[in-house]
């Protein structure tokens, strides 16, 4: 993602992010049903490991240009 001149401009996600937004998706819906104990915690801890994952690729993927130029 870029912020600058021109608004907001998505840059084409690569193919781990799509897996990690998949294995976001399906733990998500893991923690969420009605699981047996143990793999809805195992579930809810991918959950929070991929939600981390996430965090850090927004927060990577934000340029911010000097607009002051």
């Amino acid at each position: 993602m870029q912020i600058g001149k021109n608004g907001l401009k998505f840059i084409r996600p690569k193919f781990w992010v799509l897996i990690n937004s998949g294995v976001l998706m399906l733990s998500l819906y893991g923690a969420l049903t009605e699981l047996p104990k143990l793999l809805g915690i195992v579930s809810f801890v991918v959950f929070t490991l991929s939600v981390a994952v996430w965090a850090y690729i927004l927060l990577t993927s934000i340029k911010f240009e000097n607009s002051r130029k």
